[in-house]
């Protein structure tokens, strides 16, 4: 004795097949992708005898009314990421004008002591030059230490 019945739903096809001598086998495929598996037991086919019965017009209605449930929540993590990402946006666009307003304000501060550091030179050379040996000697005895060297 032998029963067999198949149904069409929204996510592909599914076919249960059992007999009375034999392991009942269930296959189904769809969008979500496909699965083939053999199994014998009183879960199996309880589960297979479940989804037989229920009418492709009823799998359809259930798939809609659980995506009307969803839909809320889609909306709101959909309005919550924008949100961030226009957060986001706003921060990095103040960070980028920030730091190119303070490039150009060092890069104008870095003229002028230069130009002032020229003109120093060219009206007191001896002077500057006198202020080069002692930064020399200066930076020559923090950094090179009080080491005595026997060459």
């Amino acid at each position: 004795m032998s029963s067999s019945s198949s149904g069409t739903g929204a996510l592909g096809s599914s076919s249960v097949t059992g007999g009375s001598g034999s392991t009942g086998g269930s296959s189904s495929s769809g969008a979500q992708g496909g699965s083939t598996g053999a199994s014998s037991g009183s879960d199996s086919s309880s589960n297979q005898g479940m989804m037989a019965s229920m009418k492709p017009e009823e799998m359809h209605k259930s798939i809609d009314k659980a995506a009307e449930a969803a839909q809320p929540m889609v909306d709101r993590v959909v309005s919550s990421a924008h949100a961030g990402v226009d957060k986001l946006s706003g921060l990095l666009s103040g960070a980028s004008t920030q730091f190119s307003n303070r490039s150009a304000q060092m890069n104008d501060t870095y003229q002028q002591l230069a130009d002032s550091g020229r003109e120093y030179v060219r009206n007191k050379p001896g002077t500057a030059v006198a202020i080069a040996l002692g930064a020399g000697y200066i930076l020559a005895k923090l950094l090179g230490g009080s080491r005595r060297r026997d060459y």
